[in-house]
């Protein structure tokens, strides 16, 4: 409901990756809640953790702190029928220590209502001028 006037990928889930050195996120194909969303790729900009509060802000985080805040949130990477979870663990964590080197992490703190957009807009055109599309633009 917060978000429904924007594009989503997914608002649960979304699949991180690297095309020609640069990461971009993708929505899952499952839909369990019916959301309007649109099947697309998109270059990922930032990563944030989300916090409710009374004001709405951005604190920018190490990329330490994003590999210990968001470890627990992703899927090791196993195949079905892959055994070597070790091989597995290690990768994950080479991942994780590559997006941290490449994408900035917040804390996103936010109220139940649309606001926090702009401040995510605000800090992207800090970080990388206003000549590109921004995160959280409409269509």
């Amino acid at each position: 409901a917060l978000s429904r006037q924007y594009t989503l990928l997914h608002d649960d889930i979304n699949l991180v990756s690297f095309e020609n050195g640069k990461a971009q996120v993708e929505g899952v194909p499952f839909n369990p809640k019916n959301i309007l969303r649109k099947k697309s790729i998109a270059p990922l900009g930032m990563i944030c953790s989300l916090h409710k509060s009374p004001a709405v802000r951005l604190e920018q985080c190490s990329p330490a702190a994003f590999v210990k805040d968001i470890f627990p949130e992703v899927f090791l990477p196993l195949g079905v029928l892959d055994e070597d979870r070790n091989r597995a663990f290690l990768r994950m964590m080479d991942f994780l220590k590559r997006l941290s080197e490449q994408i900035p992490y917040y804390k996103l703190f936010f109220r139940k209502d649309p606001t926090f957009w702009e401040a995510i807009k605000t800090q992207e055109e800090e970080e990388n001028g206003s000549n590109r599309k921004n995160i959280g633009d409409k269509g």
